[in-house]
């Protein structure tokens, strides 16, 4: 997008779509880009808290979606894979998950109840890597 002088203050919406823009840019895949990790996604539009983003805007992002939005399939550091089926909103980083894989597991795990055993090790992209797991979901 063009860089031009704004003279005014941004409205309130197009802060909030251009938070939106920017994810959805990050998540998605296209032809001459790969999609990114939402932990990557997180970080990089935390730099630009403050100067592109409205804090408490983006802040509140986060808080609704967490750093591992809902769907997103995960890898947990005891080697099973899972998938997110609830935010916390008090702690971002650390979702409940229900277990996909091994398939005869499906128990639910609040990962904030957990923090000490069990944490997310990686993203399981559904393009790549999680792509033989998306019939468990």
């Amino acid at each position: 997008y063009p860089k031009l002088p704004f003279k005014g203050k941004q409205h309130i919406v197009s802060a909030i779509v251009s938070i939106c823009d920017v994810y959805d840019a990050l998540s998605q895949r296209r032809s001459y880009k790969t999609d990114y990790p939402p932990d990557m996604i997180y970080n990089l539009m935390m730099r630009g808290s403050g100067t592109s983003f409205k804090p408490e805007l983006l802040n509140s992002f986060f808080k609704s979606i967490g750093v591992w939005p809902i769907g997103t399939m995960v890898s947990l550091s005891d080697k099973r894979a899972a998938v997110v089926v609830e935010e916390q909103e008090d702690d971002i980083f650390l979702p409940v998950v229900r277990v996909i894989y091994p398939q005869d597991n499906k128990e639910l795990i609040d990962l904030k109840e957990n923090k000490d055993n069990i944490k997310i090790a990686y993203y399981l992209n559904p393009w790549t890597e999680g792509k033989e797991l998306l019939h468990l979901i």
